[in-house]
């Protein structure tokens, strides 16, 4: 007998094998358990099971110790409710079943006895449409050991239980979705806007790939356990990795677009672009390790906190850069500039919806878990969810992205910041700089004001015309010229004036228009030796200020 058990060892190998070419008959599980106390019942497999499905059973019982008469062992196919009232009461059922054969418990169960000793097999039809739970019932002192395989099936060959039989044909249907996704998104980046065109937009057609590759392999994962009943390792491999690459795809490009990429920055920080790659790899090791290796729970653990890591991470990112974008808002109302046709505010409006549909998506998946614990016999249902809540995400977020006329993605600068333009430029034109100043603070933004700049110069001091101690002078004769605003002015001193019979001094401030090497003529007459000091101060508002996230510049470029 136990020759025959290596025989159908090797053959279960050879199946595993070649069980995607050749058609198995059945779904078979091998197990093998000893029970050394009486009144227990050991929990196997639940299956959904059609009318007119079936479970055959393959059992080698061999006793353990000296025991008279042993125990007795049974095998039941029983409602999940009904398993574990008998578990509860296992004793008592054995004494019901084994003693008065007229237990109120079992009648309810498919129940055959297994041999003491030997070899047994059992065919058990399913007459009725529902959730069949298989236990081993030990009745008696002693111990048994058990050898057993066992198929489960459903009528037409189904080996998919009845919570997963939808399961290939909701794969396909999905995989079909994301063509015709992926053709529309093609043809409305590549023809209508191929000029326009970013490498965020290129991930963006990339990405429904990856979900067709993930929608294709699941197809197949399901049809080969429903049509062959054993999944090989390479197809669970396969499954595992899709599963891991579309995860970690989808997180990652959520990341960049939370992070600004191309939309508010050229380029991410080598720092942010190091993370966000870390973030996508960690996403992909952990699904891997956890959905194929089946690691310790410690591997759910790291998976859990690496998935709170990112959504942390896209959150986050998005409101730094929805306040960052009210401040462009503001900075445009500031130079009385009506923003809402400008690229801050379409921005705005684009992260304010990437934010609201992330927050939904993420409430939503939570919500459908929790639901889930109730439907734990339609398992499908959570699939179909799943594979729903990405598909609308990735639309959703993909057309609020989308490319369109009015360009608000930043292709063509070299460096440029958040701000809209030059800072310099957007000056109140009804308010002092102070005012902007305050404001930003508000927002969570210090800006460095600085100082007044005061520039030195002297003139002479002027006398009534034709005094015989007056000496010669010139405009500006004795002082440099001073980097005001848009560029050098200079102090000209004009003759002096008569208000109210006093002598007054008449000095102004002028831009010159060119440069003469011709010296101005005599405009009023100065005692040697007296002269007035004249104070030319710079005020802030006039001042190209740095604000945040501003390139540094040193000139001011020509109007």
């Amino acid at each position: 007998m136990l020759a025959g058990m290596d025989s159908r060892r090797a053959a279960l190998a050879v199946l595993a094998f070649l069980c995607v070419i050749v058609p198995a008959s059945g779904i078979i599980v091998e197990k093998e358990l000893t029970v050394m106390a009486g009144g227990t019942v050991i929990d196997l497999e639940t299956f959904g099971f059609l009318a007119g499905g079936f479970a055959d059973w393959d059992i080698y019982s061999e006793p353990r110790g000296n025991s008279d008469p042993g125990p007795r062992t049974f095998v039941l196919g029983c409602k999940d409710v009904d398993l574990y009232v008998i578990d509860m009461t296992a004793a008592n059922a054995c004494v019901q079943h084994t003693t008065f054969q007229n237990s109120t418990v079992l009648e309810k169960c498919y129940v055959f006895e297994v041999p003491r000793e030997g070899e047994t097999k059992q065919r058990v039809e399913i007459t009725g449409t529902g959730r069949i739970s298989w236990g081993i019932l030990m009745c008696g002192d002693g111990a048994t050991a058990l050898r057993m395989e066992y198929t489960l099936m459903n009528p037409h060959g189904e080996h998919l239980g009845t919570g997963y039989i939808p399961l290939p044909t909701t794969y396909r249907t999905f995989a079909v979705f994301w063509c015709l996704i992926f053709i529309v998104q093609t043809y409305y980046n590549l023809v209508w806007h191929h000029r326009s065109m970013t490498a965020l937009h290129r991930l963006f057609l990339g990405l429904p790939i990856v979900k067709i590759l993930h929608e294709v392999v699941g197809t197949f994962r399901w049809q080969v356990v429903s049509s062959y009943g054993y999944l090989p390792g390479w197809v669970e491999l396969m499954s595992s990795a899709s599963i891991s690459l579309n995860e970690a795809a989808m997180y990652f490009i959520m990341v960049l677009i939370a992070r600004g990429w191309l939309v508010t920055r050229r380029a991410l920080p080598v720092n942010e672009a190091q993370s966000s790659v870390t973030v996508a790899l960690l996403l992909f090791v952990l699904n891997l390790t956890y959905r194929y290796y089946k690691l310790n729970n410690m591997t759910f653990f790291a998976l859990a906190i690496m998935y709170m890591v990112a959504l942390a991470i896209i959150l986050s990112s998005t409101a730094r850069n929805i306040r960052e974008l009210k401040m462009q808002i503001m900075i445009l109302r500031q130079a009385d500039i009506d923003p809402t046709n400008t690229p801050a505010h379409t921005k705005e409006a684009m992260y304010r919806s990437f934010q609201f549909y992330v927050f939904t998506f993420v409430c939503t998946r939570i919500f459908l878990e929790m639901v889930m614990l109730f439907l734990h016999e339609h398992p499908w249902i959570g699939h179909v969810f799943t594979e729903l809540l990405d598909l609308l995400l990735c639309v959703i977020v993909g057309w609020v992205f989308r490319l369109r006329e009015n360009n608000p993605f930043n292709t063509h600068q070299g460096e440029f910041s958040w701000l809209p333009m030059d800072p310099a430029d957007l000056m109140p034109r009804n308010g002092d700089t102070m005012q902007l100043v305050a404001r930003m603070a508000e927002l969570g933004v210090q800006i460095e004001v600085p100082p007044a700049r005061i520039y030195e110069t002297v003139i002479q001091k002027a006398t009534a015309p034709g005094s015989t101690t007056s000496s010669w002078r010139y405009d500006n004769s004795d002082c440099s010229s001073i980097p005001l605003g848009e560029g050098p002015v200079v102090v000209v001193e004009n003759p002096p004036v008569y208000v109210k019979g006093e002598l007054v001094e008449s000095v102004s401030i002028a831009r010159p228009t060119h440069q003469s090497e011709q010296r101005a003529p005599e405009v009023a007459s100065a005692p040697e030796g007296n002269r007035l000091e004249i104070l030319v101060v710079q005020s802030p508002g006039d001042v190209e200020m740095q604000l945040p996230g501003t390139p540094e510049r040193t000139t001011r470029p020509p109007r």
